[in-house]
């Protein structure tokens, strides 16, 4: 019982131990991603999931940074009212399919400039 008790313990502290590098893999990505806007490179998105997965963009939640960054890089202000517009000129978000207010900030998606609601 002890021996098993024992291996319990063992095991969840590796576990423990592969979860912490993990992370810290993932926070090297993220600093990676910092330095690639501040310099006004752009990101690889491709490349950046094809080395750390989808749970880079997943595991953590924005920092007041991130949003700073993310607000001053990718967000416009929509100045249309879009209520005089016919359906066809009317812009709307991607993921809801709503139609955007006059004064909504809206992100602008870099690469292919789709746009959705902050």
């Amino acid at each position: 019982m002890i021996a098993w008790l024992i291996l319990k313990v063992i095991g969840m502290a590796i576990k423990q131990k592969m979860k912490l590098r993990r992370a810290n893999k993932l926070k090297g990505g993220i600093d990676k991603i910092y330095k690639d806007l501040q310099k006004k490179k752009g990101v690889d998105v491709e490349k950046l999931i094809a080395t750390h997965g989808e749970e880079v963009i997943n595991l953590f939640e924005f920092t007041a940074k991130e949003l700073e960054i993310l607000k001053d890089k990718f967000c416009v202000t929509n100045l249309t009212d879009q209520n005089n517009l016919a359906d066809h000129e009317k812009k709307t978000c991607v993921i809801c399919m709503g139609d955007f207010e006059v004064q909504e900030l809206i992100m602008l998606h870099p690469g292919c400039k789709h746009t959705f609601h902050d």
